[in-house]
């Protein structure tokens, strides 16, 4: 599904709530929010449940989940170990019965903001030879509560001349899962989010879509299975990076300056710097070139390994059956 969110390049359902919250046209969805660990992690859960609210989203009806944290980038094993038992526990609600599980990681491997996929695939619990083989009796106890697993880190289309749904269609045909778990790095609108959130969605995912690549999307309709995704944003846009600039420029402003800049570029700095009028107004200004650009923080070599491992380890503990 195509979003209306174009000037904002963002992949979080969360962000978008935040700007359609004070619409009251938009009906059809609900958003819960609870907090673990002191608060060091909010969850936030949205069901987008009509086909209205999904077009004024963007997205399709189902479940989206955000995991928020304070940094995810930062080397803090408590912390880290916690997120992990977060993202086991959500991924267990949304597989239910499942016991046959095909995990995909999303994207280039050789340029780091794209790499988390991969990255994840490289530390997972794979179990399915275990399942392939003749165990021990007493083996089949300990097992008895894991999943089956495969994964799979096909690439891009760049690599392989292949779209990846066309590779996952051949997997599927061959290893026969219940479910299908695709993990792929993600774009946001607003700074504090880059690399210190999780979200995990019931609906599928299109690869690509946050930098303005969009590849054939891996859903149940594409599939035949369904899909759950979780994704982190790693990178931004520069209309957002320029609204958070003006933003936090006009707040040290006198209200004289404040008018001033509003009448200069039609920026009204009243506005909720959520708003897509902001993003609307500085792509309006900007060279078309700049939309091709999107900035990721100084330390992602680092902070993506750390994430990627942050994933395998929810995952695998849902696969050990833990």
């Amino acid at each position: 599904m195509q979003s209306s969110h174009y000037y904002s390049h963002t992949d979080l359902a969360l962000e978008i709530r935040e700007e359609l919250d004070g619409e009251n046209e938009t009906e059809g969805y609900s958003c819960e929010t609870r907090s673990y660990c002191n608060n060091e992690i909010q969850e936030s859960r949205i069901e987008i449940k009509s086909i209205q609210a999904a077009r004024r989203f963007g997205k399709f009806p189902g479940t989206y989940i955000t995991l928020e944290g304070v940094d995810l980038s930062k080397n803090d094993g408590d912390f880290h170990d916690n997120m992990s038992d977060c993202i086991a526990g959500n991924l267990r609600s949304l597989l239910g019965p499942a016991r046959k599980v095909l995990v995909v990681g999303l994207g280039n491997r050789n340029i780091t903001p794209d790499a988390l996929g991969p990255f994840v695939i490289d530390n997972l619990l794979i179990t399915r030879p275990a399942f392939t083989q003749r165990i021990p009796e007493m083996d089949k106890d300990k097992i008895r509560t894991a999943l089956i697993s495969t994964a799979i880190a096909p690439g891009v289309m760049a690599q392989t001349g292949m779209e990846v749904l066309e590779i996952i269609r051949g997997i599927i045909g061959q290893i026969m899962p219940e479910k299908v778990i695709v993990i792929d790095a993600l774009a946001a609108r607003r700074l504090e989010r880059l690399n210190s959130t999780v979200q995990i969605s019931s609906t599928g995912i299109s690869p690509g879509s946050g930098v303005g690549n969009r590849r054939m999307e891996l859903t149940e309709d594409s599939l035949g299975l369904p899909v759950i995704a979780i994704g982190v944003p790693t990178v931004i846009s520069i209309p957002s990076v320029a609204a958070d600039i003006l933003t936090a420029v006009s707040r040290k402003m006198s209200d004289a300056g404040r008018q001033e800049l509003k009448e200069l570029i039609h920026f009204n700095p009243e506005l909720d710097h959520q708003s897509e009028e902001h993003y609307r107004t500085l792509a309006s200004m900007m060279d078309r070139r700049l939309f091709d650009f999107t900035m990721t923080p100084k330390e992602a070599d680092e902070a993506v390994r750390r994430i990627s491992f942050t994933i395998s380890e929810g995952i695998n503990r849902l696969v050990a059956g833990f």
